[in-house]
């Protein structure tokens, strides 16, 4: 099952890797390479993501419809979900909205993963026997370990740092046409290795040799950081958030209000803890230049939900707002401009 689902992904990590090497070529520099990815992978997600914003988006216009079938429905729990169905039928709403987003995103991050611990694989195209005959040479010569070399081909990063440290090594192997000079791709990014793993012993940082690590360290936190600000940025910026802070405030002189409501809140305190810890975990896992990706991609993220509020979100509330008023516009007014969000 394994073996099927490598040789499924393998030509996306093959493309990806061509992906990253036409663009290290261009720039030179492996980590603005991989800022430009991220980049390129966010502007490529934005017709989905808008896709997705104006679908929930017609959720939230639909809730006082919602609110009167429950109404009408009752205890019957078959016929309200037949009616909703119906209903996000009739207003182009998909009920798997988001699906096919996180769907797409999995589908593009986990090439990056991949060309990320294997750039002789898959940004070199050294072929795999080759690699192996390398792998296995620069073993004899005690400069990387036997696991190292037995799983070369998912993971070159060893082989890599290896060889930038033994220029002897790297001329042995060329000279016997194993490979060529510029097979080996610097993974420096402005003075920080992007091949290093962060280590969970805090000392490494403030060590002999913390010119090398501590930079490794202050990416893993600007990814935690910046992990956090897309998820309070949008909560801000989202229209139930203020109908909720309204709930809380009738809730502390109703107490009776205040168990519907700790639901929600509890929701959304613990997204706010729990998606940077995962953030946090990854990175200590994975190679810096992963978290590197991921970094820019917080920060797409961020102006992705602020020009979504902008462009979508804010004209949705003050069309809402005139919903509820006589003075401005009919209802049925409102309805035809809300209903172009299907568009």
């Amino acid at each position: 099952m394994m073996l099927s689902q490598a040789l499924l992904l393998e030509p996306l990590y093959i493309f990806f890797g061509a992906v990253l090497r036409g663009l290290y070529n261009l720039t030179g520099n492996y980590g603005i390479a991989i800022l430009i990815y991220g980049i390129a992978v966010r502007i490529l997600l934005m017709p989905f993501n808008v896709k997705q914003h104006k679908n929930s988006l017609r959720q939230r216009a639909l809730q006082p419809k919602l609110a009167e079938l429950q109404r009408s429905c009752g205890k019957d729990k078959m016929r309200y979900q037949q009616e909703m169905m119906n209903l996000y039928k009739e207003n182009g709403v998909s009920m798997t909205g988001g699906m096919g987003f996180m769907f797409l995103s999995i589908l593009l991050m986990w090439p990056i993963y991949r060309v990320v611990i294997a750039p002789f694989t898959y940004l070199s195209s050294i072929s795999i026997d080759s690699l192996h005959k390398i792998a296995d040479f620069v073993a004899t010569k005690g400069l990387i370990t036997e696991a190292v070399a037995k799983n070369i081909e998912t993971d070159n990063i060893g082989l890599i740092n290896a060889l930038h440290n033994s220029p002897a090594v790297l001329a042995d192997l060329v000279n016997q046409g194993l490979m060529k000079t510029q097979d080996l791709i610097s993974l420096n990014f402005f003075g920080i290795d992007l091949g290093l793993i962060p280590k969970w012993d805090i000392t490494v940082y403030f060590g002999p040799d913390s010119k090398v690590w501590l930079p490794i360290l202050i990416i893993v936190l600007l990814n935690l950081i910046t992990s956090i600000f897309p998820q309070i940025l949008s909560q801000r910026l989202n229209p139930m958030m203020a109908k909720t802070k309204e709930a809380n405030d009738l809730a502390k002189v109703n107490p009776a209000r205040s168990a519907e409501n700790n639901t929600a809140n509890t929701m959304n305190r613990s997204l706010l803890i729990t998606m940077p810890l995962m953030m946090l975990m990854f990175s200590m896992w994975m190679p810096t230049a992963m978290t590197l990706y991921w970094i820019v991609g917080n920060l797409m993220m961020m102006l992705q939900t602020y020009l979504f509020y902008i462009i979508y979100t804010r004209p949705y509330e003050r069309l809402m707002a005139q919903a509820d008023s006589t003075s401005l516009k009919t209802r049925d007014e409102v309805k035809a401009e809300l209903h172009k969000l299907k568009k």
